[in-house]
Order: C-alpha cells, then structure tokens, then sequence
C-alpha cells in the first residue's frame, strides 16, 4: 500500500497534495481524533486518510481489509511528518494509541455547481 510522507500541514496543503497523488479532485479534509483500538471503516467517496504523525509518541494506526486481514500500518517510523495513504473501498483502520486522522473525500461534480450558486446569490 502507498503511503507519502509529507511535512504539510495546513489542510488546504494537504488536499493539493491529496489531489497530486490520487489525480483527483478533492473536496476537502474532516479531521477526527480516535482512541486506543477505535476502528473506522470509511465508506463513500473517501479518496484518501492523513494521519498526523508529527507528534506520534506511542501510536500507530494499522490498515486491514474486509477479512480483518492486515494490510499495512503507519508507525513510528513516520514521526514527525503526515501520512497521506490513499484510501481503497472495503479497508478499515485500527488505532493503537491515540490518532488524529483525517478523512479526504472526492469532490463531485455538484460541489462544484453549488458553490456557482452560493456565489451568485
């Protein structure tokens, strides 16, 4: 699994990036803290996931697949950056620690025509 480490850190940053990596158009990052062994299985239209690792002291997350085989992880060896991992249906994590990760969805063509909207009125 690819996994970019990357020293960005303002989210507008980070979702440029994101769409560098994915070669799509992303709508934005939702950032969400999770405990010791929270699990989340993203659905949707979830292009990728950023895991903040800048301050990671005793944490990592792990990647497993619909078959809570394991996938992959992201540890300490990322201390100190954020972890883009572009994200595939069906997987889910696990954190181990405390995580802060955040969510990038895809950007649909009706975002697009409802900022036009807002922006007229």
């Amino acid at each position: 699994m690819r996994k970019i480490r990357t020293k960005q850190s303002s989210d507008d940053k980070l979702v440029e990036k994101c769409e560098r990596e994915t070669g799509k158009r992303c709508k934005g990052l939702t950032w969400s803290a999770f405990g010791d062994l929270d699990v989340l299985q993203p659905s949707g239209d979830i292009l990728a996931i950023v895991v903040d690792m800048r301050t990671a002291s005793n944490n990592s997350l792990y990647i497993h697949d619909f078959n809570n085989d394991f996938i992959d992880k992201v540890g300490l060896d990322y201390k100190g950056s954020m972890v883009i991992v572009p994200w595939q249906e069906g997987l889910k994590f696990i954190c181990y620690g405390s995580c802060d990760v955040g969510v990038v969805q895809a950007k649909q063509e009706s975002d697009d025509k409802d900022q036009r909207v807002t922006a007229a009125t």
